[in-house]
């Protein structure tokens, strides 16, 4: 099951830019390689994403966005 999601809508405040998806990325420890095994999407697709050549699909953003929330809170709010 991989994603295939085209984003042809204009930037809204829910979009997750190159930098927002590598900073979540290194908090979580976790190479692109990582996140497309997780994802079941092509190492190719993460690579395109954490250089902004393509956005970042929706469900990728609040998969990355929710787990990251998730490990701070387990945390006790520290990153």
């Amino acid at each position: 099951m991989g994603l295939c999601v085209r984003n042809k809508t204009k930037n809204t405040a829910l979009d997750m830019t190159a930098d927002e998806l590598n900073a979540l990325l290194d908090g979580l420890h976790w190479t692109g390689a990582e996140l497309a095994r997780k994802l079941k999407v092509t190492p190719k697709a993460v690579s395109e994403w954490r250089t902004g050549k393509r956005p970042v699909p929706g469900p990728v953003r609040a998969y990355v966005r929710l787990v990251a929330a998730v490990t701070v809170a387990l945390a006790g709010g520290q990153p």
